[in-house]
């Protein structure tokens, strides 16, 4: 009940930033567009290339059991890199529209994994990890304190997140019979340092959410271990993966 209680807080929370920071942006870049004449600016478009680090991230191993224990127990993955790009267009001098594409692959050995030999059960290795597809919308508001060379921006939008999990044990594959798309609401903060008059460096980080539930199956249940035959005792299995930390990132743009 804790874990649910914190879960509506931090989407809550999540919730009142973006839509706040929503309406100050449109708001004041009205106001500040008439006191500083914003207009079309000469590059109206930027692409950047990030390199990402994401600090958290759980895989939920048996998200549907009426057990509190079983339901929240996890496995833990942490600092995870990926790359990502990121497409701006400069709608006027303090807004931008962003589409923000990743693909995060991870994985971690661990030895939680339970199979049938000679009809006793035995705990062994194996790859455990998920890969997502983040498709995220964002609205950029570029502070009014940014200078030519330094720009500073607060954005906010929406998320879809398409994934499914990872295992390798043994020599028997897993295919996802059945999934959820993720989504979440998710606020950023970035820093630009124009060092040319078309390229620039880049900083930022942001806040995100996503969790999508998965159903996988294996191929085989008798699976070849370590040179023995092992039963695995289900044919398919049901996962929940939540990506709940913050992600830094670091990059290269381009404006044109």
């Amino acid at each position: 009940m804790q874990v649910i209680k914190t879960n509506l807080l931090k989407t809550y929370i999540n919730k009142k930033i973006f839509f706040s920071f929503t309406f100050f942006a449109l708001l004041t870049s009205d106001l500040i567009g008439q006191e500083y004449g914003a207009g079309i600016p000469e590059k109206i478009c930027d692409l950047r290339i990030y390199y990402n680090y994401n600090t958290d991230a759980k895989i939920y191993y048996f998200p549907n059991s009426s057990d509190y224990q079983l339901r929240n127990s996890f496995l833990p993955l942490n600092g995870i890199t990926n790359f990502g790009a990121e497409f701006r267009y400069n709608a006027s001098r303090y807004l931008d529209f962003a589409i923000n594409l990743e693909y995060i692959h991870v994985t971690k050995t661990v030895e939680n994994f339970t199979v049938i030999y000679m009809e006793h059960p035995e705990v062994v290795s194996v790859v455990d990890g998920f890969y997502l597809y983040p498709v995220e919308l964002l609205l950029h508001y570029k502070l009014p304190f940014s200078s030519d060379k330094w720009k500073f921006s607060f954005g906010g939008g929406f998320g879809l997140y398409y994934g499914g999990q990872i295992r390798d044990v043994g020599n028997a594959e897993v295919v996802t019979i059945e999934r959820k798309l993720g989504y979440s609401i998710l606020v950023g903060f970035d820093l630009d340092y124009h060092f040319h008059q078309y390229l620039f460096l880049t900083a930022g980080m942001k806040f995100r959410d996503p969790e999508f539930r998965i159903t996988s199956k294996y191929n085989k249940r008798m699976i070849n271990y370590g040179g023995r035959e092992v039963l695995i005792p289900q044919e398919s299995f049901d996962s929940k993966i939540n990506v709940d930390g913050i992600c830094f990132r670091l990059g290269l743009g381009v404006s044109f």
